[in-house]
């Protein structure tokens, strides 16, 4: 770990200072010490042990000579390995290797000379010297004794001249200033009448990708005029606890060692967390109260250069905070839409506050009283779920059966053989990163992220399951947090558990269930069609998580040929598990599992598979026993008695009251044998071709609910053809849902109108001018256009998906009742489809001949005749996007121009530059073309070719800048005076032109210029070439600020004078 400690101690000579000085590099585990003008000639080691204190010393000194004061470099020779070294007038310099990262690092010590010129050479030298070493990490740090511009200074005149050339050696060499929590200033004098941040670390970007949360803060001011400054990270507090051996920490397992580290770890990691917040908050306050300040003094006057850079710098440092609360308030809100989109809006907040309000309980309903206190709430919880999991019948029949399917000898020796190293991170990396923490209270996110750390405990213990087939008691807790399934809950019931997990359990739950999911497809019937590789949810045409018994799960691996090692496993994973109940953020005491599963464990969904397989197989034995009869489609080999999507089943057969009791009595064998109970509260019957009252009285004697045609299967409309009776309305309704999965040309020409006038006016009500033609539009980005796509293309390539499935999935079980149904013809197409969505999926072929489009073309037999290759993607698998593009190109008209589309520049800014490009801007000029009349300045319109009755005033063509020339787009942005004097100063500005004009930034400066044209005709705002300038510095200042990686440590002086090199080395940034 590497935490360094730079200061001007200003003398050394003192007893009390170097004790302190001790105690310091002690407290914060210091591993390399930069001290300035120690006004000490240092010959032996005793004197660097009087500031060091520990066994292993290094160090490299200049004495009391020239224009230095004295500088001394101590580090530990354990973790740092110097091969060469430098001391020269003003600097001491050492370069090696940092053992922990294998890297090669310097580290330049500076005590800086008080006039300008020995300034410029002490820059000069500490440049080449880094040249010498482009692949080190470097760390330059100490005292400068300059400073970077105004707001670095308080009581004293900035020398300009100096901060320039600062500030120019800085950009040059291309370093990072780190920025400096807990103080603004490191420097006081005596009267403390000035102040200045002499003190700082600057450190390159090789060092920031090998210690990306390096972070600096500025210590208590002590015994010295100046501030020590300690630069330390994140991970060398994880990296310092995870390694340390505490006295009494004793494990017994791999396992119990994994969990008692990350235990010793949660507490440091929440005090220095709680330090963090805390100071962050405070240097909050004190920048808004600053940002307040000087707000009102420009409602007052406008402000001047340096209060602006002010003003520019304390915004960019408090959004540099409130950046860090992003991952909090996401942590809360939970919510995709949120994760990508505005943290700083309302709702954002709003949705975070909320989902902590309902999940409160302020009441239940227990025994028929209500309660609110919350200790009987917090036992009638934990009753409740111990109950729940208790298997009160540990003995119950099996399911044996010949229907199982098997597991080759392959499959189960391969599910078998040893866990490695890179299949275990495979999984850590697969886990959802943003996932809540369980017990142990780490995320997957902080394993990846500190990997290396703590990568090999993790390994380690996960070979040590593979190994003894169990997970320690005490490392195989989870939590259950209630959420609530209605807006007003009463009784527990009314909330949805759900599990979570330690990141210890879900890592080994992964690596099973990536090996799980391999053999599923071998195994399980056509018939369940959830989580399996090439099956859909809309193939499908009981359970709870809390019932199913670990014995029948196991009975049914032995049946399908799972080895004694995997069985072990499985009991293994929930053998020991222990669970307690989160009740207001608070948990109850825990108790064991007797039965089911954890939702949100990454095995559980395999594991319901499985178990619903055992359903699947008892309906066949009844079937075979003639106990059950299905329905049989015409050619088919067998009947079809169940539809699965994990524990939402559909049971068809035919219609009789025998086969109806029938299926209750195999529905109760299987309850009895796996615990898993059908809910007929919530389970519907439907009946094809039966008189409505049929339906009553059977669902009547069935104890379930009627059902109608059409209805909803897992959120899917069914089509109403089955019932002729069925109204218009319902059937209109239902297929109107998947217009897009069918040909209806009409509707989609009117979604594509929707999507026009959405696009130019945000409103679908009124007709707004489309400035460019649709057809462009909607074209790819490489054909000149904004790559929306044409809604036609997405249908047909939606359609298209279910030919190319028909060919690539001839054994699935959709796919028999169609060839039953339909029949095929020599060629293995479907015929007999001359209505239904069918239908259209088959006509889609001619629909894309007509296009000069033959998918089949594109379609290839693999070389060793297994399956299919689609070759219009890399994947070598058929997607709607490849199709859709293909189509989109040959439907829309070409063009030679690309558009320019900046990935790292935000949509509304490319669209400006294409619209300029394109010049579709409302200028004037144009506006006159397409009949709009501007009346003087004031923008009253007519509108000629929408049969509006103009006003009959005096048009006004003429420049809003210059009022001397038309207004076109080449004049508003090129020749206009205005726009040349805008020019003139962004070329001054360090070459910035060259910059703005590449098309980076262009659309920034082109919409400021836009956009100050806009405000003076309609708000009659005015403002000078100067103040648009300096926008469009800031706009672009605080965007490079927020988008690129390390951005927080680009300062407003070395923007303005750096402009090339500072922006060239964030886009170098975000093209890593």
């Amino acid at each position: 770990m590497l935490n360094l400690l730079s200061w001007n101690l200003n003398g050394m000579g003192k007893a009390s200072k170097c004790k302190w000085v001790k105690d310091l590099v002690k407290a914060k585990n210091i591993s390399l010490l930069c001290l300035q003008e120690t006004k000490t000639a240092i010959k032996f080691d005793w004197q660097v042990k009087s500031v060091w204190g520990k066994r292993s010393t290094e160090f490299a000194a200049i004495d009391l000579s020239g224009n230095s004061s004295g500088i001394l470099t101590v580090w530990d020779g354990n973790l740092f390995k110097v091969q060469n070294s430098c001391n020269m007038d003003g600097y001491v310099l050492i370069c090696g290797l940092w053992l922990e990262k294998n890297s090669k690092l310097g580290v330049i010590n500076v005590y800086a000379p008080q006039d300008n010129f020995s300034k410029r050479r002490l820059w000069e030298q500490i440049r080449e010297e880094i040249q010498k070493e482009p692949d080190a990490a470097w760390v330059v740090c100490g005292d400068f004794n300059e400073v970077r511009g105004g707001d670095d200074r308080k009581g004293s005149i900035l020398d300009r001249n100096g901060a320039k050339h600062f500030n120019d050696f800085i950009a040059l060499v291309e370093l990072h200033d780190l920025r400096i929590g807990g103080r603004r200033f490191t420097w006081m004098n005596s009267s403390c009448s000035k102040i200045s941040k002499l003190d700082r670390y600057l450190v390159n970007q090789r060092f920031l990708d090998i210690w990306p949360l390096a972070n600096v803060i500025a210590l208590p001011r002590v015994l010295s005029d100046h501030c020590p400054i300690l630069s330390s990270e994140f991970g060398a507090l994880v990296t310092e606890k995870w390694n340390a051996n505490p006295s009494g920490f004793v494990s017994s397992t791999k396992i119990d060692n994994l969990s008692r580290k990350l235990k010793h770890l949660k507490m440091p990691i929440k005090k220095w967390s709680m330090e963090r917040r805390k100071q962050d908050e405070t240097d909050l306050q004190t920048l808004k109260s600053k940002i307040s300040s000087i707000d009102l003094r420009a409602e007052i006057s406008p402000l001047d250069d340096s209060l602006v850079k002010e003003r520019v710098e304390l915004v960019a440092k408090a959004d540099d905070i409130l950046s860090k609360k992003v991952s909090d308030i996401m942590q809360k809100a939970k919510c995709k839409w949120l994760r990508e989109g505005d943290e700083n809006l309302r709702y954002f907040h709003g949705c975070a506050n909320k989902k902590l309000k309902n999940g409160r309980i302020h009441g239940l309903n227990i025994n028929g009283s209500w309660e609110t206190n919350p200790m009987p709430i917090k036992y009638a919880v934990w009753d409740f779920f111990d109950r729940k999991f208790a298997e009160n019948h540990p003995v119950r029949p099996t399911i044996c059966s010949r229907v199982f399917k098997k597991l080759s000898t392959e499959q189960k020796e391969g599910l078998e053989v040893p866990f490695t190293e890179q299949e275990i991170k495979k999984a850590v990396w697969s886990c959802g990163y943003n996932k809540a923490s369980g017990p142990d209270g780490f995320t997957i996110e902080f394993v990846r992220k500190f990997w290396d750390v703590v990568g090999n405990d993790f390994v380690e213990a996960i070979k040590f399951f593979e190994q003894h087939k169990q997970i320690d008691p005490g490392s195989n807790s989870s939590f259950i947090s209630l959420i609530p399934k209605i807006s007003d809950p009463l009784f527990l019931s009314d909330y949805r558990p759900i599990n979570l997990i330690g990141c210890v359990n879900k890592v080994i739950s992964k690596v099973l269930a990536e090996r799980l999911k391999l053999v599923l497809d071998s195994v399980i019937s056509n018939s369940q069609t959830a989580y399996i590789k090439r099956r859909s949810i809309l193939d499908g045409p009981l359970m709870a998580f809390d019932s199913l018994n670990w014995n029948f799960l196991d009975n049914v691996y032995m049946q399908m040929g799972f080895g004694d090692k995997w069985r072990a496993w499985m009991r293994g994973c929930f053998s020991t598990a222990k669970v307690s109940v989160i009740v207001n953020g608070s948990p109850t005491k825990e108790f064991t599992m007797g039965k089911g599963v954890r939702q949100g464990d990454p095995l559980v969904p395999f594991l319901f598979i499985l178990a619903a397989e055992g359903l699947t197989v008892a309906m066949k034995e009844a079937q075979q026993a003639s106990i059950f009869r299905g329905v049989r489609f015409n050619n088919s080999e067998e009947d079809v008695s169940i539809f699965q999507f994990v524990d939402d089943a559909i049971f068809v057969g035919e219609w009789s009251l025998y086969n109806a009791k029938n299926l209750l009595r195999v529905l109760k064998c299987f309850e009895v044998c796996s615990g898993l109970q059908i809910n007929l509260g919530k389970s519907r019957l439907l009946g094809v071709s039966v008189s409505r009252d049929e339906v009553t009285w059977m669902a009547r004697r069935l104890n379930c609910k009627e059902e109608s045609i059409p209805f909803r299967y897992l959120g899917l409309p069914t089509n109403s053809s089955l019932n002729n009776p069925t109204g218009n309305l319902k059937r209109f309704q239902s297929e109107a849902e998947a217009c897009l999965a069918n040909r209806f040309w009409v509707v989609i020409n009117q979604l594509e109108s929707i999507r026009r006038r959405f696009l130019w006016g945000g409103n679908t009500d009124v007709k707004r001018i489309c400035w460019v033609a649709w057809d462009k539009v909607i074209r790819d980005k490489h054909n000149g256009g904004l790559g929306i796509g044409s809604l036609r293309a997405l249908n047909l390539a939606l359609l298209m998906k279910w030919r190319w499935r028909e060919k690539t999935e001839p054994y699935a079980i959709w796919n028999k009742v169609v060839q039953s149904c339909a029949g095929r013809s020599r060629s293995g197409s479907v015929l007999n489809y001359n209505r239904g969505t069918w239908k259209s999926i088959v006509g889609v072929e001619k629909d894309l001949r007509e296009l000069g489009i033959n998918v089949w073309n594109f379609l290839k037999l693999k070389e060793d005749g297994s399956g299919w290759i689609w070759e219009l993607d890399s994947s070598k698998k058929f997607t709607v996007k490849s199709l859709r593009r293909l189509i989109d190109g040959v439907m829309l008209p070409t063009s030679e121009a690309e558009t320019e589309w900046i990935r790292c520049v935000p949509s509304r800014f490319n669209i400006f530059l294409w619209r300029t490009i394109l010049n579709r801007l409302p200028t004037k000029d144009n506006l006159l073309k397409r009949g709009m009349v501007m009346q003087n300045d004031e923008c009253s319109f007519s509108v000629a070719n929408l049969g509006y009755k103009c006003t009959g005033v005096q048009h006004n063509r003429l420049c809003s800048f210059c009022h001397s020339c038309p207004e076109t787009l080449k004049h508003l942005m090129i020749t206009c005076s205005t726009a040349k004097i805008i020019s003139a100063h962004l070329a001054s500005w360090k070459g910035g032109i060259e910059v703005i004009t590449s098309g980076r930034l262009q659309s920034d400066w082109g919409s400021t210029v836009w956009k100050t044209r806009n405000n003076k005709i309609f708000k009659g705002e005015l403002k000078n070439e100067k103040e648009v300038v300096r926008e469009i510095q800031t706009i672009a200042f605080n965007w490079v600020r927020c988008r690129f990686k390390r951005g927080d440590l680009l300062s407003w002086d070395n923007w303005l004078y750096n402009l090339v090199s500072a922006v060239a080395s964030c886009i170098a940034l975000a093209s890593r």
